[in-house]
């Protein structure tokens, strides 16, 4: 029998987590209600979706092996909850059992979400798990693939649900690192604090939640570090296949792909120590560039953008002016402290915000507030 639906496509913006016993990570993040078109659909599988059995899916994803799968249910919105600080809808189908949908909507778009509350609606998400916290199987409609149809029995959900935006918010995301990391060097020393900054930060990155990688200064020190490796090695070469798969990582932890973390990160990990003597190889062939040696005299400027770097670790100890490229802040302490006792200045554009500063190995230089500047070596 078909039914006339409206139809809103729910995308990805920021990512958060549900409580909820599952195999792999817990994974929700905010979306927002993003287009609207009439349909009509039949009762049989849509669209690869197909339709879920109560029975088969009231339990843990990791008991009964139907984790990610993407399902479909009809019913009706009994109420909308906020569970974990996440906007779900509970949602009651044909034979009276209960669902619990995160949907996660941001905004006066989560006010408007309460009008869809008594509505008949078609559910179409990915199957995750059970959620303890509402005893309910979980159903997510924050991935970009899922949707929900409501009925056409009101006319103010036409009105309502009328708005636009992009079509795929992860790509505008992976561009803005892509962009921001093609500005930095290219210079020995930089592919050294990249590659240290990648291996350092992916140990953290694989313990991550989609609750905890917003609030993750790792999250953010491997963003820039993939970026750096996308944009600094060609298409082809070891050091862009990292990249790649840094994207991957950081999509599926944003609910926006499918890749396993775990395994991604191990194979990330291979790449890095398919190598010789600390040297990165680039290609498949025998090519390598030099990882440089820290206690080396360095004479050539150096690019730092937001993050904290270690003197003798990140970058070579010496006499630098700091030069500002971008506004923001930069701190410089000296080993054991974290007040900015050396330097503690705000960065302006195409001005020497400090000269001749002397940095010994454990002296730290943190930039903050979206800076970037160059330590230029006296």
């Amino acid at each position: 029998m078909l039914r006339k639906y409206f139809l809103f496509l729910l995308s990805c913006i920021v990512l958060l987590g549900c409580s909820q016993k599952q195999a792999g990570n817990d994974e929700y993040h905010k979306a927002s209600i993003i287009s609207v078109q009439e349909t009509t659909i039949n009762d049989n599988i849509i669209n690869g979706f197909k339709k879920a059995d109560f029975s088969k899916y009231n339990s843990y994803a990791s008991d009964n092996g139907l984790g990610n799968t993407k399902v479909y249910i009809d019913g009706a919105v009994k109420e909308k909850l906020i569970v974990d600080n996440i906007v779900s809808l509970s949602v009651v189908d044909l034979e009276g059992n209960n669902w619990i949908v995160p949907v996660c909507v941001t905004g006066d778009i989560s006010e408007d979400i309460d009008d869809c509350v008594g509505q008949e609606v078609r559910v179409f998400g990915v199957y995750t798990g059970y959620s303890d916290k509402v005893d309910m199987p979980v159903i997510r409609c924050d991935r970009k693939d899922a949707y929900i149809q409501v009925v056409d029995n009101s006319n103010s959900v036409e009105s309502l649900y009328s708005n636009s935006a992009s079509d795929d918010i992860f790509e505008q995301f992976k561009q803005n690192i892509i962009d921001s990391a093609k500005n930095l060097g290219n210079t020995d020393i930089e592919k050294q604090i990249y590659y240290n900054s990648l291996v350092e930060s992916l140990p953290y990155v694989e313990d991550l939640t989609v609750y905890t990688w917003n609030d993750s200064d790792e999250f953010n020190k491997f963003l820039l570090a993939i970026g750096y490796f996308y944009t600094h090695y060609e298409d082809g070469t070891k050091g862009h296949e990292i990249g790649e798969l840094g994207f991957l990582v950081a999509e599926a932890l944003m609910a926006q792909g499918n890749a396993d973390v775990e395994a991604t990160i191990l194979h990330i990990e291979d790449l890095l120590s398919d190598s010789k003597s600390s040297s990165l190889i680039t290609n498949n062939t025998e090519e390598d560039i030099e990882l440089i040696d820290k206690n080396d005299e360095n004479t050539e400027p150096i690019q730092l953008t937001t993050g904290r770097y270690v003197v003798g670790e990140d970058i070579p100890a010496g006499k630098y002016d700091i030069v500002g490229i971008e506004q923001g802040n930069v701190h410089v302490c000296s080993p054991g402290t974290d007040y900015g006792d050396i330097v503690n200045e705000i960065i302006k554009p195409g001005e020497i915000t400090y000269a001749n500063v002397q940095l010994v190995d454990g002296c730290t230089v943190e930039v903050v507030l979206g800076g970037k500047i160059q330590l230029q070596p006296k």
